[in-house]
C-alpha cells in the first residue's frame, strides 16, 4: 500500500471511529456526533472529487471516474437526507456550535456508516490500484499530502473550528452543493489562520 492510499485510509478510519463513539454515547454526544459525521464524510468525499478524479480521468479515462463516482451516490443522498434532520441555530457567540438533531436523523446515521462502508471499500477494491500504478512519484505525493492534510486536520482540530462551520456551511447537503475547490481551500486558509 503506496503513502497515498494509507493516507486515504487514515481517514476513512477516523470516521470508523467517530462512529464507534455514536454508538457509545449518550444522546447529547449522539448530537454532536451526528453532525460531525456528516460533515466529516462530505470532506472525505470532496477531497476525493478534488484531487482523486482529475488524475484518474487522465490515467484511466472518463468511465473510471463515473464508475466511482456512482459508488458515492448512495452516501450523498444518505447525508442530504440527514439534513433534513438537522436545525442549526445561530450562536449567540463564536465559540458556541449549537445543532439541534431530530431523532429521526439517528437511524440515517447508522445506514450513513454501513453505505459508507461498502461505498469506500468497493472504491479501494475497484479502480484504485491500478490507478496509482499509473501515477507518477510526483502525482502520488500531491494526493498523500491532500489526505494528510485532511486527516491531521481532524487530529488536531484545527481545520474548520466549529464555531465557523454553520457561517462556511450551515448544512452538509449545502457543502456538497459546494465546489470541492472552495471546500479545500478554506481547509488550507484555517489551517494557515491557525499556525500563524
Amino acid at each position: 500500500m503506496s503513502r497515498f492510499s494509507s493516507a486515504i485510509m487514515i481517514d476513512y478510519h477516523h470516521i470508523r471511529h467517530m462512529f464507534a463513539a455514536f454508538e457509545r454515547s449518550t444522546e447529547i454526544g449522539k448530537d454532536t456526533l451526528v453532525d460531525h459525521l456528516r460533515w466529516a464524510a462530505a470532506i472525505h468525499l470532496s477531497t476525493i472529487e478534488l484531487f482523486v478524479y482529475p488524475l484518474m480521468e487522465t490515467t484511466l479515462g472518463a468511465e473510471a471516474v463515473a464508475r466511482n463516482r456512482a459508488l458515492f451516490a448512495p452516501v450523498t443522498e444518505i447525508i442530504k437526507r440527514i439534513d433534513k434532520h438537522i436545525e442549526v441555530k445561530t450562536p449567540e457567540t463564536k465559540n458556541k456550535y449549537c445543532p439541534k438533531i431530530e431523532p429521526d436523523a439517528y437511524a440515517e446515521i447508522e445506514k450513513l456508516w454501513s453505505t459508507y462502508s461498502d461505498s469506500f471499500t468497493k472504491f479501494m477494491n475497484t479502480d484504485l490500484l491500478t490507478f496509482e500504478a499509473k501515477l507518477s512519484e510526483e502525482d502520488s505525493m500531491k494526493l498523500y499530502t491532500a489526505f494528510d492534510l485532511v486527516q491531521t486536520s481532524w487530529a488536531e482540530n484545527v481545520v474548520v473550528p466549529w464555531s465557523d462551520r454553520m457561517l462556511l456551511w450551515p448544512t452538509g447537503g449545502a457543502m456538497l452543493d459546494t465546489p470541492p475547490e472552495k471546500i479545500l481551500e478554506q481547509y488550507t486558509l484555517h489551517v494557515a489562520k491557525d499556525e500563524v
